[in-house]
């Protein structure tokens, strides 16, 4: 079954850059002989799209629990009160996820950039869809961080240490993006 889904994986993400390497390049086209159509701009808004699309895709990939977690506790803080959502909370599986990602928040990144190195041969494509990926783990990071906070406010949080602090990301956000 664990084949079934990384053959699928694979093979989405290979139609996804397809797509995106198209769309780029009609898109550069249309730039560099200044045509401001309708097509232009529906190329601009296909290739966005397909980005997108591509940088979940990807991020699924590595970092698969913090993109279920994130937006599930979100919501059930939305649809209640923070203290039903603690009361509610197994705070094994949030320290689980915190010891998870910070034991392999490196590797996926690195994981990410060989990849799109290799679904992407144009260096300015590829790097603009790197930084889009690396912005949405900080961003997915940063939602994980508070949401921690708000869950253990007003309390220690025991596993504080192994947090990986969002100015760490940062940093190696900056080594991938030059």
């Amino acid at each position: 079954m664990f084949l079934y889904l990384v053959f699928f994986l694979l093979f989405v993400s290979g139609v996804y850059s397809f797509l995106i390497n198209n769309y780029y390049y009609v898109n550069e086209v249309f730039i560099e002989k200044n045509i401001q159509t309708e097509d232009r701009e529906q190329f601009s808004s296909m290739l966005d799209s397909q980005k997108s699309s591509f940088v979940e895709l990807e991020l699924k990939e590595s970092f698969d629990r913090l993109l279920i977690f994130v937006p599930e506790i979100e919501s059930a803080i939305e649809e209640s009160d923070i203290q039903t959502v603690v009361n509610g909370m197994e705070t094994g599986r949030v320290e689980s996820l915190v010891r998870h990602f910070g034991s392999t928040w490196k590797a996926g990144i690195s994981h990410m950039a060989k990849s799109i190195n290799t679904y992407f041969q144009n260096i300015k494509n590829g790097m603009s869809i790197l930084k889009q990926c690396l912005t949405q783990l900080l961003l997915y990071n940063t939602r994980f961080q508070d949401i921690i906070r708000k869950l253990y406010e007003g309390k220690s949080i025991p596993f504080s240490k192994e947090l990986v602090p969002i100015q760490t990301v940062l940093y190696e956000i900056k080594k991938y993006s030059q």
